[in-house]
């Protein structure tokens, strides 16, 4: 492919390799930063977030992951989500760990 590039601030010389995206169609969708994104076996995890009286409440909500750009990955929900959840953006194995360290601890 070869197209045309002002270089209106002089940082580009000829026969030089740039890197660029073409928008090819406009969809919306449901996107998260890979780092609120876990893989557990062969599935895909995001987790909600409630308020918990004075803490916050994290749960493990399955998704199928679409496309990635950049560090964003689009995602589809395996179950109907209520358009006012709210997500955790980040720590996604930070979560995992201590939800798995929960469920397999034990009491003396």
């Amino acid at each position: 492919m070869h197209t045309k590039i002002e270089n209106k601030q002089g940082n580009l010389i000829p026969r030089m390799y740039i890197q660029g995206k073409i928008e090819v169609e406009q969809t919306e969708t449901m996107a998260f930063p890979e780092s609120a994104i876990i893989k557990d076996g062969d599935r895909f995890f995001v987790f909600t977030v409630e308020p918990e009286g004075k803490d916050w409440s994290f749960k493990p909500v399955e998704v199928i992951l679409g496309q990635k750009n950049d560090t964003w990955v689009s995602v589809q929900f395996t179950n109907e989500i209520e358009p006012d959840t709210k997500f955790a953006y980040n720590n996604a194995y930070y979560l995992i760990a201590e939800m798995k360290k929960g469920s397999t601890g034990h009491s003396h």
